[in-house]
């Protein structure tokens, strides 16, 4: 999974965010277009007037299922309600990059993660509630985000064919987020750096559980996961990102945005910021 630029369309009327990796900016028409098939066609496509937005491609999809289409003025980025909320989730992302210790290779894994959880934390804006529910009317189960940390060792069954009963039937590897589309609600990502694979997981455990700890795994350098392993030049093969961030709003005309929620607007206020759109650079 190379991942070069993020694409996080945004709908400013439920704050909900979506993020989806592209290899070239190129791949963004298919982008728009698994948006439109898990969630629908958009009131409206808003953009930085970057190529990508504005290519003949998106343009006819646009026409296709009556999508209207705006752009900022050069340099007026402050016209766009997606430019505040592409800030706070960037510092979401180093928040959680810096915490955990996590490679910066890992920022992708990241942003998928600070997406899921924003899209299920209630906004006071939104009369308290998530904007997954605002955009969707169902309340998202959060049981999930309550287990693991991003980045947190966790063991899972060793799925490389180990020999009884010299090697654990356990190994360890990195949370890394949650699996939406397979398995059911509880199936999580996990990163086994020894093996550079991103596997889907529903049977997770803590390393370090009193109930069922696994001393094989926690003495045995070569199956456990250290910090040395992120010495390893890109232990996720995921080159430095380029973000260049596109939004997709509904509802609200950007004239109006500074006259609903001044605030929005302002990079520095304190303040709890709605869910505003995201680009990628």
């Amino acid at each position: 999974m190379q991942t070069q630029i993020a694409a996080r369309p945004f709908n400013r009327s439920s704050y909900f965010v979506y993020a989806r990796g592209l290899v070239q900016e190129s791949e963004f028409p298919e982008a728009l277009m698994d948006f439109i098939r898990k969630y629908g066609a958009p009131d409206k496509l808003c953009s930085d007037e970057g190529r990508a937005e504005i290519s003949r491609r998106v343009l006819d999809i646009l026409r296709m299922y009556r999508i209207d289409d705006w752009q900022s003025e050069p340099h007026f980025q402050w016209q766009n309600f997606a430019e505040r909320i592409i800030q706070e989730i960037k510092k979401y992302i180093n928040w959680i990059l810096n915490y955990s210790g996590a490679p910066a290779e890992a920022w992708y894994l990241a942003l998928k993660y600070v997406v899921y959880i924003w899209n299920r934390t209630a906004r006071k804006l939104l009369g308290w509630r998530t904007p997954h529910e605002a955009a969707f009317g169902n309340t998202p189960d959060l049981g999930p985000i309550l287990h693991f940390e991003f980045w947190e060792r966790v063991l899972i069954k060793n799925y490389q064919d180990a020999g009884f009963p010299s090697t654990s039937n356990e190994v360890a590897v990195h949370f890394v987020g949650f699996a939406e589309n397979t398995g059911n609600i509880g199936a999580f990502l996990v990163w086994n750096a020894n093996t550079k694979q991103l596997l889907v997981r529903s049977r997770v455990k803590r390393i370090n559980s009193d109930l069922r700890r696994n001393r094989r795994v926690m003495d045995d350098a070569s199956l456990v996961d250290t910090g040395a392993n992120r010495g390893i030049a890109n232990p996720l093969p995921i080159p430095a990102p380029v973000v260049e961030e596109v939004v997709i709003a509904d509802e609200v005309a950007p004239d109006d945005a500074a006259d609903e929620d001044p605030d929005a607007a302002g990079a520095g206020h304190e303040q709890e910021v709605p869910n505003p759109v995201s680009y990628t650079h």
